[in-house]
């Protein structure tokens, strides 16, 4: 599982300003002004797309099930996990998923290359 979770990071990572660090979830579990994502892998065989998210911090779990198990099916999810939402069968909008990935305030090597990628993917 952390492979496939690297090979998701590492496809948003190529594709937007977005850098993901790992960090142990006991040292940030009981922070109220911190987020972070949780991986969980669950052998059912079930849609990985959870429900979304009400609160702006705290955890975010990020189900990763046998069929859902590309990197850009994970990429999906964590984008949920970010505060992303789209109406199911819909897909994401695309200013939403933009500002998510390329957040005004980050400075971002390659950026304009990155955009022009995200356009065409």
């Amino acid at each position: 599982m952390t492979s496939l979770v690297k090979m998701a990071h590492g496809y948003l990572e190529e594709r937007s300003c977005l850098k993901f660090h790992e960090i142990d979830p006991r040292v940030v579990a009981n922070r109220s002004d911190f987020t972070y994502i949780y991986y969980y892998f669950s052998g059912a065989l079930e849609n990985c797309c959870l429900k979304h998210y009400d609160d702006d911090l705290g955890r975010r779990m990020v189900l990763i099930t046998p069929i859902c198990r590309m990197p850009a099916e994970i990429a999906h999810v964590v984008l949920h996990a970010l505060g992303v939402t789209h109406i199911r069968r819909e897909p994401f909008n695309e200013l939403a998923v933009r500002a998510k990935l390329f957040p005004s305030h980050v400075l971002c090597k390659n950026k304009l290359e990155k955009l022009r990628m995200f356009a065409l993917d």
